[in-house]
């Protein structure tokens, strides 16, 4: 391999270097740049020797005093960083054993918080566990109560099948019926303009009936105050008959046989009066009866 092939190789490889050096993570705790940089330290071990070489070539190609001072100043710069690498991984591994404990000790961490988390998520499940007994047995409750409901839709649904299949065969007997109750009420109605018209004439005949036991009033009242006035009238004529026919029984000339005549016909005519007077008071008595009985059966108003 010529030199400008080597070199150039080596070029391409800094840059991949480079370029590896940027991607290492800085997030995680440290791992990768460790490796980078122990990697990075093994594969320049034998750097010193490369450079304990370029200064017999550096006079050997005589150099200007410009790029042999560039030179000689690189080289210090890569000596000071090389030192600075190494006393950096000495460092790194003075702490490995801090650093693995210290891993150790987080791991440890983690996993008592694994345990920690789960013991109170048992405990948060042993606090809620009579709650959950309470729930569940309220769910069994709840569960009965639903399977009884369920079984009553059940029925109620088997209810309404039967009911609609009932409805469905009944439904033409309801038609028919509903038929004949509107026939019904057709002659209902009928009967009822019938009973209107008897009503209309029941009550112009109320109306005469009135008229006339008004009239009989007036009749009665007549009859009763003729009689009244006549009565009167009557005992006095026969009071005085009777005193004249005792006068003459005892102050007359005339024989006894004829007085005792006229006493038998003035009783006579006194019975017969007392009979009329017997008879004219039962009439009277007819009459008023008569008179009220018809007020009672005549109907006072025309409503029906």
């Amino acid at each position: 391999m010529t030199g400008e092939n080597l070199f150039g190789t080596m070029r391409r490889g800094v840059e991949d270097l480079i370029d590896a050096a940027g991607a290492v993570p800085s997030d995680d705790d440290g791992a990768a740049a460790y490796a980078f940089v122990t990697d990075l330290a093994d594969a320049l071990r034998r750097l010193p020797e490369l450079l304990a070489l370029v200064p017999p070539l550096a006079d050997v190609a005589a150099l200007g005093g410009t790029r042999r001072k560039s030179l000689e100043q690189w080289h210090e710069e890569l000596q000071a960083r090389e030192a600075e690498v190494a006393e950096r991984l000495a460092e790194v591994e003075r702490l490995r054993p801090i650093i693995s404990e210290l891993r150790r000790r987080v791991d440890e961490r983690e996993q008592l918080e694994a345990k920690l988390t789960e013991l109170r998520r048992l405990r948060s499940l042993s606090d809620s566990l009579e709650t959950l007994r309470e729930q569940h047995a309220l769910m069994q409750e709840r569960r009965t109560e639903l399977e009884e409901v369920a079984a009553d839709e059940r029925r109620l649904d088997g209810a309404v099948r039967e009911l609609h299949r009932l409805t469905s065969a009944e439904l033409s007997d309801l038609q028919e019926s509903l038929a004949e109750a509107v026939a019904e009420t057709a002659r209902l109605e009928q009967e009822t303009k019938g009973l209107r018209t008897q009503i209309a004439a029941e009550r112009t005949k109320a109306v005469a009936e009135r008229e006339e036991a008004a009239r009989l009033d007036v009749e009665h009242a007549e009859v009763r105050a003729d009689a009244e006035r006549r009565l009167p009238s009557l005992s006095l004529h026969r009071q005085a008959e009777r005193a004249l026919v005792e006068g003459l029984a005892r102050g007359s000339l005339r024989k006894a046989s004829g007085l005792r005549h006229a006493q038998r016909v003035i009783d006579e005519v006194e019975e017969r009066l007392r009979r009329l007077d017997v008879a004219l008071k039962d009439a009277l008595q007819i009459h008023d009866d008569a008179h009220e009985q018809a007020r009672k059966d005549v109907p006072l108003t025309g409503g029906a």
